[in-house]
């Protein structure tokens, strides 16, 4: 969008950064040291100039011949740019995006500021429709009444029309991108993303459990299952993980609003010490009858109860907005509590820790190598990435492995 809003220039100018920037695109077959020195020196770095390359010079060149300030200001700004994108590119897709980006930088460049203004309008038009919309109130009937004016006020000002999804491509767009480096990654398993700034790990596994829906039995053990290690009870894995010193926030969590289970630690100093530690804790856990309580307890705390009373108010509201009925709700808060007259309800629990935890636990159970549904997302610097693939290796067998992303696997490209 910036390069959409920048002015190329008219006449020759015009012309002149149009041609630099076409042939800029071909240098992607370049070595990354000799594309940066190139981009340094049309930056003015001290000594970055020696460093080029005789095979990029002809670029070095063209830079000096633009004939004016205009197009030298526009080829320096998309050097910065490059100079900070080859950080987001592995060198597998080196050559190929750096080519993408050179070419799709100078197509936005030439496309005038007034046709984006326009284009960027038609868009808002498509969000300003009342189907779109989403208002509430939490106070008193005489504040709703006073402010009932202006919020019609607000709205009158909407297209009247029903809410129309935008059309999209069932394409799994990361997926794809990484397929296009990897050809062996058909379905990845374990994935993650790269930060070679960090030094400490961060891991986000989630996997399916229960909704609002599922009031059967089993579903409800299960999901009161998840709970008995949740939370910041003194017993907690995110209690016990923070006093050793294997993560900050973390802790294993779910919702049926969501209708997932998840464990979530960052700041971890080696992801596999960590995810060890946990699994050894939930395994030699001593057997508690009180934590089922604690279970119970644990299911009705994300039921909303100790919430203020205006973000309460905010969430009945959207879950009115999306379908979630009271009277679903309420069924699955009285299936929770009519559970807790079970006789032995922790030991129906404590059989079913295991097998639930191990879905978002990668290891806890040597035999289950994937869940489907699930995610294993974890961040961090390579040194993390090869101590993790380590540990999934022998975990879950010599065929495991994780799949490096990089911040162009995110890209959505005007091809998608």
């Amino acid at each position: 969008m910036r390069w959409r809003l920048k002015d190329p220039g008219a006449g020759a100018s015009r012309e002149a950064i149009s041609e630099f920037l076409k042939k800029l695109a071909e240098a992607g077959g370049a070595k990354r040291d000799d594309l940066k020195s190139l981009l340094g020196a049309m930056q003015g770095t001290a000594g970055a100039m020696e460093k080029v390359p005789d095979s990029l010079k002809i670029h070095w060149t063209g830079f000096q011949q633009l004939p004016d300030a205009t197009a030298k200001v526009l080829a320096v700004e998309a050097a910065k740019d490059m100079d900070q994108i080859l950080n987001d590119i592995p060198d597998s897709s080196l050559s190929s995006d750096w080519n993408y980006v050179v070419r799709q930088i100078r197509q936005d460049l030439l496309v005038s500021p007034e046709k984006t203004l326009s284009e960027l309008d038609k868009v808002r038009q498509r969000l300003l429709k009342t189907g779109n919309a989403r208002v509430f109130m939490i106070g008193s009937e005489d504040s709703q009444r006073q402010l009932g004016v202006q919020i019609q006020s607000l709205l009158s000002g909407l297209e009247n029309a029903k809410y129309s999804a935008a059309d999209h491509s069932n394409k799994r767009l990361i997926d794809e991108r990484l397929r296009e480096r990897v050809k062996d990654s058909d379905k990845p398993i374990f994935v993650g993303l790269i930060n070679p700034s960090s030094q400490s790990g961060v891991m986000m596994n989630s996997a399916p459990l229960v909704t609002y829906q599922d009031t059967n039995r089993e579903a409800l053990l299960q999901y009161l299952a998840s709970k008995l290690y949740a939370g910041g009870g003194a017993h907690s894995i995110f209690t016990k993980t923070i006093g050793a010193g294997l993560a900050y926030s973390n802790g294993l969590g779910g919702s049926p609003t969501g209708g997932r289970s998840s464990y979530y630690a960052e700041r971890t100093p080696e992801l596999p010490q960590t995810l060890r530690f946990v699994i050894d804790e939930l395994k030699k856990a001593p057997r508690d009858p009180e934590l089922a309580e604690y279970a119970i307890a644990q299911a009705f705390g994300e039921f909303r109860s100790a919430s203020a009373y205006e973000a309460r108010g905010e969430s009945m509201a959207a879950d009115l907005a999306d379908g979630l009925k009271p009277d679903q709700v309420r069924a699955f808060r009285q299936a929770v509590l009519d559970l807790r007259k079970v006789p032995n309800l922790y030991d129906e629990l404590y059989t079913r820790m295991g097998p639930v935890y191990a879905r978002v636990l990668p290891g806890y159970d040597p035999q289950l190598k994937s869940v489907p549904g699930a995610v294993y997302f974890v961040v961090g610097p390579e040194k993390q990435f090869a101590a993790y693939e380590a540990y999934l290796k022998s975990s879950l067998g010599p065929d495991a492995r994780i799949y490096r992303l990089y911040p162009r696997d995110f890209w959505m490209t005007m091809n998608d």
